[in-house]
């Protein structure tokens, strides 16, 4: 009986300890705005919501946080994304341009340019 007790614990225990590299490896290191406005930024990513508004300028390490998991862009604007390349020094387009609501980053640094819809239903 003792030994299934344990068995039980351990079984948790790496289940709950399991879990939080997978959620720090679903993160960025930070999140530049590169906007003139300011934007939404989440410290998890979750579908609804932000924690703070990021101003423009401004890296998610300014608000204290080791990782940041996503941004809320604002009804009626767009965002480019831009991810940092280390190796060549500079800035490189990262695939299409987010819509309004909230949208996961998952990896390096990433820039985000929000900007308003070209018009009301297109980027």
């Amino acid at each position: 009986m003792r030994k299934l007790i344990v068995a039980a614990l351990l079984a948790v225990t790496a289940a709950l300890t399991g879990a939080a590299p997978a959620q720090a490896a679903s993160t960025a290191k930070a999140i530049l705005n590169g906007s003139s406005v300011g934007i939404g930024v989440l410290y998890d990513y979750r579908s609804s919501g932000y924690d703070e508004v990021l101003p423009s300028g401004a890296y998610t390490t300014s608000l204290g946080w080791p990782h940041a998991g996503g941004v809320y862009i604002g009804s009626g604007y767009c965002a480019q994304r831009w991810t940092w390349n280390e190796s060549q020094g500079k800035w490189i387009r990262a695939g299409s341009d987010w819509t309004a609501g909230n949208h996961a980053v998952t990896s390096g640094i990433v820039k985000i340019v929000a900007y308003r819809m070209r018009s009301s239903t297109a980027c």
